[in-house]
């Protein structure tokens, strides 16, 4: 059976030239004898309208070059697909934050073309989010309150790569903003005001942030983190503890692992969906077991 790669390259992404890293994809897959069709993306949602779009075959892989939010509108794109019609996906490194590839140990280029190549598949859970009257579906990660805003700042922040993760957290913790809210897990409801609620399916966030050390991406489980208001030294901790995951042992800090959750929101707020940002007040949550194969 002759096998066919779709791209989708988001050449704007990143801090590389993904142009030519398209072109070079192209080539190796070309010379192990994988037929490639690549299309670019020009505006915000045409990978997820492209991956919802295309002519199946059983052979078939979409893959994204970019970062999590190119994987992020691919898999929401192929998930409005039939599903007798939905395809494999696959990743190569494009973006400033490359958060599921880290978690499978891909830091490079070419490692993660050889998995394209060895079309090793294997099921994730995803998300499945009812924002108000929308409905979305995420690989990485749901986050709202201060992950969401300080994940807002970053997109603004893109002309200084990869430090502008760090940079927006440490403007978000100056700021230190909570919000009120109504969060239900497990039969259990708490209020009160949050700083932050993240829902992890994958060990790390954004640029080597390691929000939940145990998150395991096919186990049918979110790792739920939340924290109610805190002071900015309190936060500050917590942040410089991130990119290990120690922060898991802070005092305030909550860690559990649930199929479903909700938030209620006392207004309209941001939440950041695979690194992308949405706006809602009320969100539920869902994990759907096994629901994509992926080339790992």
């Amino acid at each position: 059976m002759n096998r066919t790669v779709h791209l989708i390259v988001n050449p704007f992404g990143g801090t590389q030239d993904n142009r030519a890293l398209a072109h070079k994809a192209l080539s190796t897959l070309n010379d192990h004898g994988i037929k490639v069709n690549v299309d670019f993306s020009q505006r915000k949602g045409h990978a997820m309208k492209v991956a919802r779009s295309l002519s199946y075959a059983p052979e078939k892989t979409i893959c994204g070059l970019g970062g999590d939010g190119t994987m992020h509108e691919i898999i929401n794109g192929i998930m409005c697909r039939p599903p007798e019609e939905m395809m494999p996906v696959g990743l190569l490194p494009g973006g400033t934050g490359n958060s599921f590839l880290e978690d499978v140990g891909v830091f490079n280029f070419n490692d993660a073309l050889r998995m394209i190549i060895r079309a090793d598949h294997t099921n994730i859970d995803l998300f499945k989010i009812h924002l108000d009257d929308s409905c979305h579906f995420a690989f990485n990660v749901c986050g709202w309150g201060m992950f969401a805003s300080a994940n807002a700042v970053a997109e603004s922040l893109r002309c200084i790569k990869k430090t502008r993760y760090h940079i927006a957290g440490l403007w978000e913790i100056i700021r230190n903003r909570s919000q009120q809210a109504k969060l239900t897990f497990d039969s259990q409801t708490m209020e009160g005001i949050f700083s932050l609620i993240v829902a992890s399916n994958t060990r790390n966030v954004g640029k080597s942030m390691m929000i939940s050390p145990s998150a395991k991406f096919d186990d049918g489980k979110m790792d739920l983190t939340f924290l109610k208001q805190s002071g900015r030294w309190a936060l500050m901790r917590l942040f410089q503890k991130l990119p290990k995951g120690n922060h898991i042992h802070e005092p305030g800090i909550s860690c559990i692992q649930c199929k479903e959750f909700e938030i209620d929101a006392l207004k309209t707020t941001l939440w950041n969906l695979d690194g992308e940002i949405y706006s809602g007040k009320r969100a539920k949550v869902t994990v759907l077991p096994h629901a994509l194969s992926v080339c790992i």
